[in-house]
């Protein structure tokens, strides 16, 4: 009877490890499935956002091209204006030159000429003068009408561009959050099938032991009246047990060593540190220490000198002052520098979030050029990751 009630311990042990190792409800998924199945949501979230991210590139690249040419047109109109100006001035001298005793001058320079042929002469240079000038002035109008006309499209199609950088910013960092929380969800996955795995090996542990030690029990004292249950004799034999139940009394012993196990073991040594991406510190702090110099300057699209930034315009710039060549746009920017961890950034870093990049300049707060109607100035640190150059 001893014995079938070990086994049946034994049962009813392992029937409950089973269950906290792997908790199945009818119609639940196993706590690996359930993991399984978060990845794939999450490796379909990854999937697209890089899509996204190459779309936001091209956009992005769109951008600095449209805005490069609004920059090129107005320096057409400030070069229309002093081919204008120029023009204006010559004319003048021209003026002079023809009327300079007034206008009966020039008529009598044509009525007093020699002969009707030099008249004609006088009469056609002082045409050909006034066609000039009205020429040159019709071609100004037209050159500034043209400019304005194709820097207005520029601005329409700007516009439009900026509308969908914006919703493919919101789409991303939407996209990014899902990605963050279905992570969360997974970590919090392997932390419970860590601990039913640990959970279930400690019962079966306890388990083996139970059934070792009970086991052990029943041999003792059942070999002697083995298969003669039912003989009034054989329940003579529990009178005389206590000398053969000694040996249980000596098993704390035996069972000591388990306990010594931990002590034995070396503890775990922590994780290491992430890899620094390296660096010279002092040429980050120069970097800064330019960045500073652009505060204030307008942003403006395609822009990367003191007379305009669009934000990775702004960070191109601060490292070429000391040297430095990067990429154009944000996103490969962030896909050429070297990963920084969270937590080990320095100034000069440059921060960079779906769609945007600052410069960090320490304290949790970075320059940036942030957007349209807006100039380069200092703000608290918004940042998806952190890549250095240098």
């Amino acid at each position: 009877m001893k014995i079938r009630r070990a086994f049946s311990t034994v049962i009813a042990l392992a029937l409950t490890c089973s269950l906290l190792a792997i908790p199945v409800i009818a119609g639940e998924l196993s706590l690996e499935e359930q993991r399984d199945e978060v990845q794939g949501e999450v490796n379909q979230l990854v999937y697209e956002l890089t899509n996204l991210m190459t779309e936001m590139e091209v956009l992005q690249t769109q951008l600095i091209s449209t805005g490069e040419q609004i920059i090129q047109t107005e320096h057409d109109l400030e070069k229309a204006e002093e081919d204008r100006q120029r023009q204006y001035e010559d004319m003048m001298l021209r003026i002079v030159y023809i009327y300079e005793t007034g206008t009966i001058s020039a008529i009598e320079r044509i009525l007093t000429a020699g002969s009707i042929a030099e008249m004609l002469v006088q009469a056609e240079f002082v045409q050909t003068i006034h066609n000039h000038d009205r020429e040159m002035l019709v071609r100004f109008v037209e050159t500034v009408e043209h400019i304005e006309d194709m820097q207005m499209s520029l601005y329409e199609d700007l516009a439009s561009l900026e509308e969908k950088k914006e919703e493919y910013k919101g789409h991303a960092e939407t996209l990014q959050v899902m990605i963050d929380t279905r992570g969360a969800e997974i970590a919090n996955l392997d932390y419970q099938i860590a601990e039913a795995a640990r959970i279930a090996a400690e019962q079966a542990a306890a388990a083996a032991a139970a059934a070792a030690a009970e086991a052990e029990d029943v041999a003792s004292g059942l070999v002697p009246g083995a298969g003669q249950p039912e003989q009034p004799p054989a329940q003579e034999p529990p009178a005389q047990q206590p000398p053969a139940q000694q040996p249980p009394a000596e098993q704390p012993p035996a069972e000591q060593p388990p306990a010594e196990q931990p002590p034995a073991q070396p503890p775990a040594d922590p994780p290491p540190p992430p890899p620094g991406p390296g660096g010279d510190p002092s040429v980050g702090q120069a970097i800064a220490n330019v960045a500073h110099q652009a505060i204030g300057v307008p942003y403006v699209w395609g822009g990367s000198t003191m007379a305009g930034f669009d934000c990775s315009g702004l960070t191109m710039w601060a490292h070429a002052q000391v040297g430095i060549s990067i990429p154009r746009t944000d996103i490969t920017q962030l896909n050429a520098g070297r990963p920084v961890p969270m937590g080990s950034q320095m100034p000069g870093d440059i921060a960079w979030t779906p769609g945007h990049v600052g410069l960090y300049i320490g304290g949790g707060q970075m320059i940036e050029a942030q957007q349209p109607g807006t100039n380069v100035l200092i703000a608290p640190v918004r940042v998806s990751a952190f890549v250095r150059f240098w």
